[in-house]
């Protein structure tokens, strides 16, 4: 037969639960990103009988957070996208400072050498203007391979930071895979 008492003990025990988790919940209402909780109840496994069944109580199944998940998600992706977009920018400067500078990039040495060029099909047979026209050859020559250089220098940082980027994910995913392992050793000890 049921035991009348101890349904309603757990009754008490489980409202026991959403009383403390309501204070919990006002001593935290001023406490920033804290979001409230709430008691999730069930019932009991009810005793059969030839005339059906009885209830037997109820007790806590779970306390979840009251959070919404679709702006949990969309400020997640956000912030993920503001990371990258981020990352981007940061790179695209810095090409842009080696390629599109006015002063330093690779304009300026395309400009004198081709002016050289044009100086020195006005006048082929000058020879300063030859000269001028191979010391820009020289010029631009040097600058597209330092350009090269700078930029083999940006993608070996990227490659660094994707490869130190897989290694943080590894080591935080063998981390939490040891966490599960030990959650459920635990889980089966305590059986």
């Amino acid at each position: 037969m049921v035991d009348l008492l101890r349904t309603a003990v757990t009754g008490l025990n489980a409202f026991r639960t959403a009383l403390a988790t309501t204070g919990h919940n006002v001593a935290n209402v001023n406490t920033p990103s804290y979001s409230r909780q709430r008691v999730e109840l069930g019932m009991m496994t009810p005793e059969k009988y030839s005339f059906g069944y009885l209830g037997t109580g109820v007790t806590t199944q779970s306390v979840t957070r009251a959070v919404d998940e679709f702006v949990l998600k969309q400020v997640r992706g956000h912030t993920s996208g503001v990371g990258q977009y981020d990352k981007l920018n940061d790179l695209t400067g810095q090409m842009s400072a080696l390629l599109g500078d006015t002063d330093v990039g690779l304009t300026p040495d395309l400009e004198a050498f081709f002016g050289a060029m044009q100086d020195l099909a006005d006048s082929p047979a000058s020879i300063p203007a030859r000269q001028v026209f191979l010391d820009e050859a020289r010029t631009l020559t040097t600058r597209t391979h330092d350009i090269n250089s700078a930029l083999n220098s940006l993608r070996d940082s990227v490659d660094t930071g994707i490869r130190n980027a897989v290694t943080t994910i590894n080591d935080l995913t063998t981390g939490i895979a040891k966490i599960n392992r030990d959650i459920a050793q635990v889980a089966d000890s305590a059986k």
